[in-house]
């Protein structure tokens, strides 16, 4: 978004941000023409995101540690016998393998989610702190704005 157009919502400011870092990163285009607040704005909704999705896995492998706990202590309370004869005790068993799997599969999700947009966050940041830094040694009438920006993102 060019500095002198009218502001976005914010799933337009979002994706537009996101496009634009990822062509930066890949030196495809430049920051130039940005509005600058916009982009500190989207960095530090990104990186909330990152950080929830590092809580989120987190918890839920504490969840999946307790499901497979609970399905242990189940194994050990059934008889052999019903684990190899009855249908009913073959299928629940089914059924906690696969939630377990389930749950394995979220969490190792989440972690990778969480890796990938954390490592994303710090690119993106360093690309958005040299582009504050050169614009706040060559504008200096929005100087104290361009700085202001660098404290928020704390450089």
């Amino acid at each position: 978004m060019a500095s002198g157009t009218q502001p976005m919502s914010k799933s337009r400011r979002n994706a537009h941000f996101f496009k634009t870092f990822t062509n930066v990163s890949k030196g495809n285009a430049t920051l130039e023409g940005e509005n600058l607040e916009d982009a500190t704005k989207f960095i530090h909704a990104y990186g909330k995101n990152a950080k929830s999705y590092s809580l989120m896995w987190k918890i839920l492998l504490a969840v999946t540690i307790g499901v497979i706990v609970l399905f242990m202590i189940k194994l050990g309370n059934t008889s052999e016998i019903a684990l190899r004869y009855n249908e009913q005790a073959q299928t629940e068993l089914g059924q906690w393998t696969l939630v377990i799997i389930g749950l394995s599969f979220l969490s190792l999700m989440f972690v990778f989610m969480g890796f990938l947009m954390g490592k994303r966050t710090k690119a993106w940041r360093a690309l958005l702190v040299s582009e504050l830094r050169k614009r706040a040694d060559s504008d200096t009438d929005r100087k104290s704005l361009y700085e202001s920006l660098l404290r928020e993102l704390g450089a």
